[in-house]
């Protein structure tokens, strides 16, 4: 299994992997399920995404935390398209997306995990441009509706 790895250094002395970070919005019940009860799995998460994720509690009626994540594109693109398959109606989607945090929770991403997600190709121009144009996303909104 190929690691991911950076010819110009550790991703943290890059400064473009800093450039407009990937921010959105999630429900507090989907930050405890992604990030374990009271942040517990989010230094994990982090190492193993080569990311730096920043959680903040918003004081709205549906308690929602405002995530900011700075890293390579490629893991920023990889993390929130798990995000979004794990808020998706669709089961499938859903599974994916379980699948994906579970291994991100036990290993480190690597180059071979970051291409094997099929969707991260349809998904990546979008949430590129959203990015560059310092947009907030919530999954919830990039998803069509059922109805």
């Amino acid at each position: 299994m190929e690691t991911m790895a950076y010819s110009k250094g550790p991703w943290w002395t890059i400064p473009e992997n800093f450039c407009l970070p990937l921010v959105f919005y999630m429900e507090e019940d989907q930050e405890e399920r992604i990030f374990g009860h009271l942040d517990a799995d989010l230094h994990h998460l982090e190492v193993h995404s080569h990311t730096l994720i920043q959680l903040e509690g918003w004081f709205t009626a549906t308690g929602q935390t405002r995530v900011t994540v700075v890293g390579p594109l490629e893991a920023r693109q990889w993390l929130f398209l798990m995000i979004w398959s794990m808020e998706s109606w669709d089961p499938d989607q859903q599974a994916r997306g379980l699948e994906m945090l579970q291994c991100v929770r036990s290993q480190l991403l690597t180059k071979d995990d970051l291409e094997a997600a099929p969707s991260i190709q349809l998904y990546s121009t979008a949430l590129s441009l959203l990015v560059r144009m310092g947009r907030t996303v919530h999954p919830r909104l990039c998803q069509a509706s059922p109805y």
